[in-house]
């Protein structure tokens, strides 16, 4: 079986043979194809429970399957063995071989990298004073930002003709409730900026790692830290993508 890209459980799910539930005594294991991360959590075919890591693997009987590291050493013998041989003889060689080829491509973002980082801190200072002068506001702000409420409305006093109007179409409606009417005056830029914790963590998710990356030396990391690599290069496209994203959307609300 070729390597899997996988973002969510849907791409395992969706593999040839596979099965939702296993039972170590009827599904035998065979061999690990390869460990996964997903960031919402996906059911483990052995117990049951929801794992964000875990390993597909191929049943000695046909099909493959989804499993935690930790069942499967309790469901079969052979697992262990087979996970430490794995991880030490097939994957880490693959995965340095996979992070000496990235390494130009994330030496190429390096500028963009830069050039976005000091964007945000230009912005986080912003926001720190921001935050300071006007503390009801931002207040509001961060409600609207959680509820994705971009839309600003003027409440307008209606006036009698209007009402008696509306309670001649449907004399049922409470006239006090037609009193006042809300109208669309505009719409807020760069909400993003005041969900807490959200607008930072995209930045530094790209940035941080970027600059970290090219500081480091590979070959000296445990096959763990590899793995962890491997899955932030797969999504590297897409992390440049919300840390740009959040940088401009700051910048549209200031």
């Amino acid at each position: 079986m070729e390597r899997v890209i996988v973002r969510s459980a849907s791409d395992i799910q969706s593999l040839a043979g596979y099965k939702e539930r296993v039972r170590p005594e009827n599904d035998p294991f065979k061999r690990i194809v390869q460990p996964y991360h997903v960031h919402i959590a996906m059911q483990c075919a052995l117990c049951g429970h929801w794992h964000n890591d875990g390993y597909i693997v191929e049943l000695e009987r046909g099909g493959v399957t989804n499993i935690g590291h930790i069942c499967g050493r309790k469901s079969w013998d052979t697992f262990s063995a087979a996970e430490h041989d794995y991880r030490e003889r097939e994957l880490r060689p693959k995965l340095l071989q996979k992070l000496s080829g990235a390494a130009p491509e994330i030496k190429a973002l390096s500028p963009v990298s830069t050039d976005l980082r000091d964007r945000a801190l230009l912005l986080g200072r912003r926001k720190r004073e921001f935050l300071h002068r006007f503390p009801t506001l931002s207040a509001e702000l961060r409600r609207r930002a959680n509820t994705n409420r971009t839309q600003v409305m003027r409440i307008q006093e209606r006036d009698k003709a209007t009402i008696d109007e509306m309670m001649a179409a449907n004399p049922r409606q409470d006239r006090e409730r037609l009193q006042y009417e809300e109208i669309p005056v505009g719409s807020l830029q760069g909400l993003p900026l005041f969900k807490i914790k959200l607008h930072e963590t995209a930045v530094v998710n790209f940035t941080a790692r970027v600059e970290q990356f090219l500081d480091m030396d590979t070959t000296m990391l445990p096959t763990e830290r590899l793995v962890d690599w491997d899955t932030w290069i797969d999504a590297l496209q897409q992390r440049h993508q919300d840390a740009q994203r959040a940088v401009i959307e700051g910048e549209l609300f200031f």
